[in-house]
């Protein structure tokens, strides 16, 4: 890959700002981060709305015959959490961690959420196909209501 490539992506230069103002404890002035945190307040609500735009002129009724949104679903909210949780089962992890069993239920419960809204963005940054993407994000979402309760129910039964 081209280094002038990765730099330009303004996502990596904003990783390495943000590294070096963490190793070289540079604080930032008031000034700059109070409307950075105004920014990333707005975050959620805007990804949304992005989410929304797409979902618009999506035709809903005939991705629900889409099996491959079936299937990330299920790929993304049940079987990832599954091999995840059992890897927790069989190695006994938590034993060796002070607080082990608070840790993984951390890990577990970020493995269980629905794909992020961010990646509509992504998506659509890099001209590909965004609808499917939003699509995606919508169906994790509500399937994420029936499988997160059920997963979380799962790993107090066989860790807590």
């Amino acid at each position: 890959m081209e280094w002038k490539k990765i730099i330009s992506n303004i996502n990596v230069l904003a990783i390495i700002a943000g590294l070096l103002l963490f190793f070289c404890k540079i604080k930032l002035p008031a000034v700059i981060i109070a409307p950075i945190n105004d920014i990333g307040n707005m975050l959620a609500p805007l990804s949304m709305i992005v989410t929304g735009m797409l979902m618009a002129d999506s035709p809903i009724l005939a991705s629900l015959k889409n099996a491959k949104l079936y299937l990330f679903s299920a790929i993304r909210l049940v079987i990832w959490p599954t091999i995840l949780l059992l890897i927790m089962c069989v190695s006994h992890v938590y034993e060796f961690i002070p607080d082990g069993r608070t840790l993984l239920l951390i890990v577990y419960l970020a493995s269980i959420t629905p794909s992020a809204s961010t990646i509509t963005q992504m998506v659509q940054v890099y001209n590909k196909d965004a609808t499917y993407s939003s699509l995606l994000n919508v169906f994790t979402t509500l399937f994420c209501i029936i499988t997160m309760p059920l997963a979380v129910i799962l790993f107090s039964w066989l860790i807590l």
